[in-house]
């Protein structure tokens, strides 16, 4: 029995059709089902940024 092989894509872009994304999406359709291959929704993460907080 072959041990299950976990990896999380993580996207840099949150843009609904991100090349990066898409690229990720790919990848997954083309790993072999021993691969569990989840793709990260970053979408409701708030990012800091310290040019929008005021000081």
């Amino acid at each position: 029995m072959n041990p299950t092989l976990n990896i999380l894509g993580i996207s840099g872009s949150l843009r609904a059709q991100s090349r990066n994304t898409g690229l990720l999406r790919f990848a997954k359709q083309c790993l072999p089902h021993t691969v569990n291959f989840q793709i990260a929704d970053l979408a409701d993460v708030p990012f800091y940024n310290a040019d929008r907080c005021d000081s």
